[in-house]
């Protein structure tokens, strides 16, 4: 690696506070982004040829202009997971797995500081008393800290060595007092952070003697020879019984399809209740017994079964499990188009409809391996890419401005939650704030409705509390350093200001 890269996480952590103390996410985020990516791609590390490498660079991009562009949170949350991924990407450039991109960062963490106090000191050029210094320096200095570490304990926990050794925390707690009157805690803490997420990603190796999961092997079955171990249960009994677990499993979620087809997708009607059982509840466990009849089929067709001559009634009826499954995942997307048609949109239903996209892009992929005898390896590779190209695709859109129209035009005829609009983002204050005759219509409507609207924030209170909000929006906006802007709170200024 380039001598010069050894300054690179100083200069992360000289502008990480510079960017992030107290500032809101904005301009600062792809500023950062781009320092990143430049300094990697100097040191040599970061490869584009690398499909991996390459999707999470775009995801770093693109979300960091999500960020530029929305303020979001998604949008801050992505950016902030693909830097950890495009760590760990870097640490281990072998990785095929896309999920193993965090075990690995978090590995190559306790590396980095090894990996960069050794190219320190191997660095060539660099003049050989400042090296011997810094060696000095380091060899004195972790034994006195630790010492210290340990004095402090002992005189916190015995008032007789305190007085022994000169009530060493009262001095030591005047020392970091004046230390941190001209360093603040936070300025330190937040350089520190950025030092350290520097060497990560410039330094950072994955130790060899882990192996993550998923990155050994093939990715199509390869049928193994086994001797007979005086087992009873033998490849055609296993076979026998799978055929008749899922027969039994394809008629009880056949039962609960139709059933639902005739209840949920055809012959819906909402009684005025809270739709708990029905979507609450019942979502996710529908969910879970998806999940876990993905993993059924995995354990049943892990092995030589996928080469057994008499298999075949067995695929058939895994391949109906699977297609049965999609059918019920249609129906959770249709239980969660009730609930949101009746109790309108909200963060936790934009959720589960991703999450059923990504669901049934796995009962595909296990489907595929199912057909063409494919690995664990297969399934891993491809839901662990879908995962993060969904949850990318996610930062591109601003959830609380969707919600805030999507909710606000249909007041009158859902449910219109006002403590959860209330705390939705500044930038959709020009959305909800209500004039008095919009806020009477609405109040009349809910109130009609919904019996219980009573026990929720009165419509005048929560016009009021966004009101509040706008003022101390437009008091605080002006202020707001160059690389906080973002596109949303300047047009949400100037829609405010009109």
């Amino acid at each position: 690696m380039k001598r010069r890269t050894l300054t690179f996480p100083l200069i992360i952590a000289v502008i990480f506070p510079i960017l992030f103390y107290k500032q809101q996410a904005g301009l600062n985020v792809i500023l950062l982004d781009l320092l990143l990516l430049a300094l990697v791609f100097y040191s040599g590390r970061l490869n584009f040829k690398n499909p991996l490498m390459a999707v999470v660079s775009a995801g770093i991009g693109l979300s960091g202009i999500m960020v530029l562009l929305n303020g979001s949170a998604i949008a801050l949350t992505v950016n902030i997971v693909s830097i950890i991924l495009i760590s760990g990407l870097l640490a281990a450039p072998g990785i095929t797995v896309l999920m193993n991109g965090f075990f690995s960062s978090f590995l190559s963490a306790f590396v980095a500081p090894v990996e960069y106090m050794n190219s320190l000191n191997r660095a060539s050029g660099t003049n050989n008393s400042i090296r011997k210094g810094f060696r000095y320096a380091v060899f004195v200095i972790i034994p006195i800290l630790t010492l210290l570490v340990f004095i402090s304990m002992y005189s916190a926990a015995s008032p007789y060595f305190n007085r022994l050794t000169g009530n060493f925390m009262r001095s030591l707690g005047n020392l970091f007092d004046g230390f941190f009157r001209i360093i603040s805690p936070d300025v330190l803490a937040i350089g520190l952070g950025g030092f350290l997420i520097g060497l990560i990603v410039l330094y950072g190796r994955m130790p060899s003697i882990f192996d993550l999961p998923g990155e050994n092997g093939e990715k199509e079955l390869k049928r193994t020879k086994k001797w007979y171990n005086g087992s009873l249960i033998a490849l055609k009994t296993e076979a026998r019984m799978a055929q008749l677990l899922f027969i039994l499993l394809n008629v009880a979620l056949a039962v609960m399809n139709i059933l639902d087809l005739w209840y949920v997708w055809i012959n819906f009607e909402w009684d005025g209740g809270f739709l708990k059982q029905f979507v609450h509840e019942g979502t996710w466990l529908l969910i879970f017994s998806i999940l876990i009849s993905m993993a059924l089929v995995l354990w049943y067709m892990r092995a030589n079964l996928n080469f057994y001559s008499g298999n075949r009634w067995l695929v058939i009826l895994i391949k109906i499990w699977l297609a049965q499954n999609a059918i019920l995942a249609l129906s959770v997307a249709v239980r969660n188009f009730w609930y949101t048609h009746y109790f309108n949109l909200a963060y936790k239903r934009i959720w589960v409809f991703a999450f059923l996209i990504l669901v049934l892009f796995g009962l595909i992929t296990v489907f595929i391996k199912v057909r063409d005898r494919k690995t664990l390896r297969y399934l891993l590779i491809r839901n662990s890419l879908a995962a993060y190209i969904i949850f990318v695709v996610l930062s591109f859109f601003n959830w609380d401005l969707i919600i805030a129209r999507f909710n606000i035009n249909r007041a009158e005829k859902a449910f219109f939650h006002t403590d959860f609009m209330v705390q939705l983002d500044s930038n959709t204050l020009p959305i909800l704030i209500m004039k008095p005759d919009q806020m009477q219509r609405i109040s009349l409507a809910q109130n009609k409705i919904f019996h219980y609207y009573d026990n929720y924030l009165p419509l005048e209170v929560y016009n009021k509390r966004l009101l509040e909000r706008k003022i101390l929006f437009l008091e605080g906006y002006p202020q707001m350093k160059w690389f906080e802007w973002n596109l949303a709170d300047y047009l949400t200024y100037q829609r405010l200001k009109e």
